[in-house]
């Protein structure tokens, strides 16, 4: 048996582990949202060990190519991240739409289990539970890794009531902008694990709807040389100059009109 061989049937081994233990896992993230809505506990301890649940099945899914997963716990987190600082938002409607999300989980679950490697179906039900929980508004994904400039980010698109989705690496990013709605990347030039041209490259390069998407590449430098133009290149090169916020201002005004 060759070393390849090996390799894939340890990940085939783990995977199926995974499955086999996640409804306890999931049975474990359903208690601690029942005892959330109770108010019992102490709230900021349950609802730290709900939330690494949440991230930590992201995480695995990934891994063990249950991408599908991934996304649902993307969701989720977006749901989850409305009501954290305020325990009376984890109400019966909070917790009933928390259910519809590992739901879906267990489907996933289901499938896998049965042999499967596409999710389609559940992959159209998350879109319709995304769109009856979050108001299509436009969305910008920001990865930013400088905090001054994510913040002046985070200012204007609050202005503008764009929703904004974070992500703190170029690979984690490249995953969002391929599993959901975005219209506006905010991306840096230097990133951890993929940098700025590379995420668009390869998001330019997919067949994702996002691939269509305005992307904006913030240059550290305040006077950049000029973009190249390719197809595979950001729409706008910002540099992060005096006139950033005024010029960022601008483009966004921009992308909010003729989305109109």
């Amino acid at each position: 048996m060759s070393e390849d061989t090996e390799i894939q049937e340890l990940i085939l081994e783990l995977r199926q582990s995974f499955l086999a233990e996640l409804p306890d896992r999931l049975d474990e993230m359903e208690k601690n949202l029942m005892a959330l809505e109770k108010g019992e506990g102490d709230f900021k301890e349950i609802f730290n060990a709900f939330y690494r649940g949440v991230h930590s099945l992201k995480g695995i899914g990934g891994t063990f190519g249950l991408h599908v997963i991934t996304s649902i716990c993307h969701h989720l987190e977006d749901v989850i991240n409305q009501a954290k600082t305020s325990p009376e938002r984890f109400n019966r409607a909070f917790v009933d739409n928390c259910l519809r999300y590992i739901d879906l989980i267990k489907l996933v679950g289901v499938e896998a289990g049965k042999g499967a490697d596409s999710f389609q179906a559940i992959e159209d039900k998350l879109s319709h539970l995304r769109n009856q929980h979050f108001s299509r508004k436009l969305t910008a994904l920001v990865v930013v890794n400088a905090k001054l400039t994510r913040s002046m980010c985070s200012k204007l698109l609050q202005e503008h009531d764009v929703r904004q989705i974070d992500e703190n690496d170029g690979l984690s990013a490249l995953h969002r902008a391929l599993t959901q709605p975005i219209d506006l990347i905010l991306a840096s030039s230097e990133l951890p694990l993929l940098s700025g041209e590379a995420l668009i490259a390869a998001l330019r390069l997919s067949t994702s709807v996002n691939r269509h998407a305005k992307i904006i590449l913030i240059s550290s430098s305040s006077s950049p040389t000029a973009p190249h133009k390719r197809s595979i290149d950001a729409d706008i090169l910002l540099p992060r100059n005096s006139k950033f916020i005024a010029n960022l201002d601008a483009v966004i005004k921009q992308i909010i009109n003729g989305s109109k």
